[in-house]
């Protein structure tokens, strides 16, 4: 994966899920290749077999997140993030589910979770800019 070699990451991956479908890592892994490669179906089923594995795994909820609102599914991110919300400090979460509600028209409800996110951001975080275009933009 570091190489940038996907076709050889797929198939060491699946050779590995093949041995172990419970292997938490592998499964998310994979899921992440597909998601560097476009495969965004692919990718969400995995992250969603790593989160039946493992239902804590913050990293594949974040990254299911992350794809489906790539994807422009911007209910089902709005859905993989919710669970996320809960933790007060994370400001991704809250930034992400709120680029969700702008992509599904709710743009009230987003700055909310916009507000939010920006009291936890840290001003050098590489999104705090564009958290400040989106949060002038919902005035």
């Amino acid at each position: 994966m570091k190489a940038g070699d996907w076709e050889e990451a797929i198939l060491q991956l699946k050779e590995l899920v093949a041995i172990d479908s419970s292997h938490e890592l592998a499964n998310g892994m994979l899921a992440s290749v597909y998601a560097q490669i476009g495969l965004t179906d692919k990718a969400a089923d995995l992250f969603r077999q790593a989160l039946r594995i493992n239902p804590n795994n913050v990293l594949a909820t974040y990254q299911m997140g992350l794809v489906l609102l790539t994807a422009g599914r911007h209910q089902e991110a709005l859905d993989a993030f919710r669970p996320m919300l809960r933790d007060e400090n994370d400001f991704l979460a809250h930034f992400h589910s709120a680029l969700a509600l702008i992509g599904l028209q709710r743009s009230a409800e987003a700055r909310t979770l916009l507000l939010h996110s920006q009291k936890n951001m840290p001003s050098a975080h590489p999104l705090h800019e564009h958290l400040q275009k989106l949060l002038s933009a919902t005035d």
